[in-house]
């Protein structure tokens, strides 16, 4: 009787067992007023920290996040996106961190409340199209290991400082469009950066006080957005060293010196630069010297305090990339261990309610 009993017993732990774990499976919904219909769209979908990641199951194609909450996009839940998927688009959502998924080739993030964005620096990926627009995002530190990428958007962040260095290994780049943020400056980078085929760079929309070039290569630029935002002058020699094939430029609503304005004109005239009009459309501004004393004080403050939080942001960042990846998988397992220990524990309850069922059918014979 008691190989009977033992006989039993091995088989709800090894058969009934693993049947209590269920997966979680999402499908596509198809709705008139969704403008997008490229692959499948998901909408009001949950993934919180008691879902097991590795249980999740996403349709083997391209995906749109409608609406939905994650509270962490991370490596573990990347990774459960099929082969066959290669564009991922998010709107409206809730997900303060993204790790960008190996696999993919386009990621889209329009207006969540994204912070921080995480990419694998020890691993290749795929991503040739990044749009980041409308979230609570910083700084893209990011982008530098994005090496297959072609199409970068950061559009309406928080972006304050940019180090071009973050672009150095992005050979492949083709349009770079940071505008909307609140970039006060732009750091050159630390050496000579070459951009071979980077035909567009839009930095309208930002906070600007001044363009630094001198360590850019553009050889095929022929787009430059400067509009909307605070530069009194521009270097040209550095302009036309570093972006040779420059055909248009917008200038307007800057804080222009009217004593450079007619120089710029003349220089963009003589060069067969289109411009966004003639000097009273730019208009122009002057200053007396204190004026002039305080505003260039006040843009050293600011290029100074850029620098510090770009130091400061590094430094973090660094910390921060080399554990993520780490704490994510182990955050994952940990989770993922406590759900296994809550199905045992509940198939163990239940194994005893039907032993002890057992028992009493037994004793009754």
């Amino acid at each position: 009787m008691g190989t009977f009993y033992l006989n039993v017993f091995l088989f709800y732990v090894f058969v009934a067992l693993p049947h209590l774990a269920t997966g979680w499976y999402y499908n596509c919904y198809l709705d008139a007023n969704v403008l997008l219909q490229d692959g499948c769209n998901l909408k009001n979908i949950v993934v919180d920290k008691q879902i097991d990641a590795e249980n999740i199951y996403f349709p083997p194609t391209n995906i749109n996040f409608f609406n939905s909450n994650f509270s962490s996009f991370s490596p573990t839940l990347g990774r459960r996106l099929s082969d066959e998927t290669e564009h991922v688009n998010f709107f409206n959502c809730l997900s303060p961190k993204v790790a960008i998924p190996l696999t993919l080739k386009r990621l889209g993030i329009f207006f969540n409340n994204l912070e921080k964005v995480f990419a694998n620096y020890y691993e290749p990926n795929k991503l040739e199209q990044l749009s980041i627009v409308g979230t609570q995002i910083t700084e893209i530190r990011f982008v530098e290991v994005l090496n297959q990428l072609q199409f970068l958007r950061i559009q309406k962040n928080l972006v304050r400082f940019v180090n071009f260095e973050r672009f150095r290994n992005l050979s492949r780049l083709e349009i770079i469009d940071l505008r909307e943020n609140r970039i006060s400056s732009i750091e050159p980078g630390l050496g000579p950066i070459t951009l071979p085929i980077l035909r567009e760079l839009h930095l309208n929309g930002n906070y600007l006080i001044e363009l630094d070039s001198s360590l850019w290569s553009l050889p095929n630029l022929s787009l430059l957005k400067l509009d909307t935002n605070f530069l009194k002058s521009l270097n040209l020699p550095e302009l036309e060293s570093s972006m040779p094939l420059l055909s248009e430029i917008t200038l307007g609503k800057n804080l222009w010196n009217c004593k450079r304005i007619n120089e710029i004109v003349e220089y963009f005239a003589a060069h067969s630069i289109s411009y966004v009009s003639g000097v009273d459309a730019l208009g122009c501004y002057s200053f007396d010297y204190v004026e002039y004393l305080s505003l260039s004080l006040m843009d050293e403050v600011t290029l100074a305090g850029n620098k510090m939080i770009d130091l400061n942001e590094t430094s973090s960042r660094y910390f921060e990339d080399a554990k993520s990846l780490v704490l994510d998988n182990l955050l994952n397992r940990n989770h993922k261990l406590e759900n296994i220990l809550l199905e045992i524990n509940s198939g163990v309850d239940e194994l005893r309610i039907k032993y002890n069922n057992l028992k009493k059918w037994i004793k009754n014979k």
